[in-house]
């Protein structure tokens, strides 16, 4: 993987990596909200996050950690 694959945004205790355009890390969240083969989005308390692209799957589960694999087209923050 070269330094230009690896996109990370940090925001008000959550963190989101991307790595290319086929798999991303969400650590901090407080759970998921939605899920499709488009769209998942996990709740970050009064925001959220959302992953969008198409086949998307969820590769790994916690209580506060997510890794989704697909074809991604970007990660949306959804403030209040």
């Amino acid at each position: 993987m070269e330094i230009a694959d690896l996109e990370t945004m940090s925001v008000m205790g959550y963190k989101c990596c991307m790595y290319g355009n086929h798999t991303v890390l969400v650590e901090g969240h407080k759970g998921l909200l939605e899920f499709s083969r488009e769209n998942v989005r996990f709740s970050l308390g009064r925001s959220s996050v959302s992953v969008v692209g198409k086949g998307l799957e969820i590769a790994m589960l916690t209580k506060s950690s997510a890794v989704v694999k697909g074809e991604i087209s970007g990660v949306d923050y959804h403030g209040v």
